[in-house]
């Protein structure tokens, strides 16, 4: 082999080297840069999946439609709010305000034959009297849960006032009212979210007023409130209920 034949293949292969070596020299630093992204990556992604542990079942729990309440079989629906003499109130999306009776009030009632309702443009304050409810000889005045004026009332109320124990809280409601200036929604009543122990005292309160009549009058089997009890009870009994609860 000659000379130059031996110089060039020395050129060669140390060519060779010089390119392997630049390559393993190359690899250290991007291998030192995947370790530190994943480790980067892990550092991040961790506390990110914790987070998303506490937040996948609020936000569930935000989506999911709150869910209908019962306090011994009287409904208590989440977007009311109740007023210490039975009415519930509900603000709408037109800025006025539903008014209706509550569940406890008309389950007295085993039917509801007429209603009288206010006139559009009739100024209440918070407790008087608002709606009249009747069956035969007795009947039940809803004092208003909040103050401001009637704009307007529910008409199928007059040919049909069975809606009122059949839907209390949607097609029963009674009148729709613009809050007195000041007066928001909360003042004097209780969101439904808590007023279950509230309406179980009522419940009880009412047990104690009745003394001396028998349960079964007013509690059906399991606790729950005989629909229609206020049928069971004597005038004395319905005037106390009346004046005292309702």
């Amino acid at each position: 082999m000659t000379t130059t034949a031996t110089t060039q293949r020395s050129k060669k292969d140390l060519l060779v080297i010089l390119a392997i070596t630049g390559v393993i020299l190359l690899m250290f630093p991007l291998l030192a840069l995947t370790g530190l992204a994943l480790q980067l990556g892990f550092v991040v992604a961790l506390p990110l999946a914790l987070l998303a542990l506490l937040l996948v079942p609020a936000l569930a729990r935000l989506r999911a439609p709150a869910r209908k309440m019962e306090v011994q079989g009287i409904e208590l629906p989440p977007d009311v709010y109740l007023h210490e003499r039975h009415g519930w109130a509900r603000p709408t999306a037109g800025g006025l305000t539903e008014v209706g009776a509550d569940g406890l009030l008309l389950a007295a009632f085993s039917k509801v034959e007429s209603v009288e309702l206010p006139e559009p443009g009739t100024q209440v304050q918070q407790g008087e009297p608002l709606v009249t409810l009747r069956s035969g000889q007795r009947e039940l005045t809803l004092k208003a849960p909040v103050s401001g004026t009637v704009r307007s009332t529910n008409n199928a109320l007059e040919e049909q006032p069975s809606l009122l124990v059949t839907s209390p809280y949607r097609s029963g409601w009674m009148v729709k009212m613009e809050l007195e200036a000041g007066m928001r929604s909360l003042d004097g009543m209780r969101p439904s979210a808590t007023a279950r122990f509230w309406l179980t005292h009522e419940i009880d309160r009412m047990l104690a007023l009745l003394a001396g009549s028998d349960r079964t009058e007013v509690l059906a089997d399991g606790g729950l409130l005989q629909p229609g009890f206020g049928d069971r009870l004597s005038s004395d009994q319905w005037r106390t209920i009346s004046d005292e609860l309702f």
